[in-house]
C-alpha cells in the first residue's frame, strides 16, 4: 500500500467515525429532547414573587395553590385582557396580593415584563436577595430558563423553575421519555425545540 492509499484510507476511517459519533449524539439527542425540557425545581418554602405565564388554566390554577402556601409571596400574573384575573375576583381571591400584567405577546416579552416589574416593585426597596418562583408548563420550562439566563444575566436574584405538575395534564414524564410515540407529545416538542433553536440563533 502507498502512501497516497494508506492517507485516503485514514481519511475514511476519521470521516466515519465523525460520522457515526454525529448519528449517535443524534439519536441520544432525539430520545432526550422531551425530558430535556422539563425543568423542576423543589416547591420552597418562601418565596418573594410568584410569576405566571400564561396561555393555560392549568397555570393559573396551580399557581394559586402556590400562593395558598406561601403566604408572603406576590403573585405577577400574565393575563391576556385580564381573564382570569376577573375568576380570581369573583372567586374572592385577595387581589391585593396581585398584579396584572396583560400586555405580553411571547414568552420573551413576559420574562422582560417581570424585569421591569421587579424593578419597579421590589429591589426600588435595595433589597438584593429576592426570589421568584417561575410558573408555566413542564415542556416550556427550558425555554424560559434560557431566557432568564439573557435578560436576569447579571441579576442576584434566585428563580425557581416550577412547571405544573404533569399529572394535571394526564401525564407522566415516561411519557416524555418516549415523547415520539405520542401525536400530541410529538407536536409540543417539535415546536418547543424549533422556538428554542429560533431563540438561540435568530432572535
Amino acid at each position: 500500500m502507498d502512501m497516497k492509499q494508506d492517507y485516503m484510507r485514514k481519511i475514511f476511517v476519521i470521516s466515519g467515525s465523525i460520522v457515526l459519533t454525529l448519528i449517535l449524539l443524534s439519536a441520544i439527542a432525539f430520545i432526550r429532547a422531551g425530558t430535556w425540557l422539563i425543568v423542576a425545581d423543589p416547591l420552597p418554602g418562601k418565596v418573594d414573587v410568584v410569576f405566571t405565564f400564561a396561555g393555560e388554566s392549568a397555570r393559573v390554577n396551580y399557581s394559586k395553590e402556590v400562593m395558598s402556601r406561601i403566604s408572603s409571596a406576590h403573585w405577577v400574573l400574565s393575563d391576556y385582557k385580564n381573564g382570569h384575573a376577573r375568576i380570581l375576583r369573583n372567586e374572592g381571591f385577595d387581589m391585593d396580593r396581585v398584579s396584572v400584567i396583560d400586555t405580553c405577546t411571547s414568552t420573551y416579552a413576559e420574562v422582560s415584563a417581570l424585569s421591569r416589574w421587579i424593578n419597579d416593585n421590589k429591589q426600588k426597596d435595595g433589597n438584593k436577595d429576592l426570589s421568584v418562583a417561575l410558573v408555566s408548563s413542564p415542556y416550556h420550562m427550558r425555554r424560559i430558563k434560557f431566557m432568564v439566563g439573557r435578560i436576569f444575566h447579571n441579576s442576584a436574584l434566585h428563580f425557581y423553575y416550577i412547571p405544573v405538575p404533569l399529572d394535571r395534564y394526564n401525564w407522566n414524564k415516561k411519557m416524555f421519555g418516549t415523547w415520539w410515540r405520542s401525536k400530541p407529545l410529538r407536536g409540543i416538542v417539535k415546536m418547543e425545540i424549533e422556538k428554542i433553536i429560533y431563540f438561540w440563533f435568530l432572535s
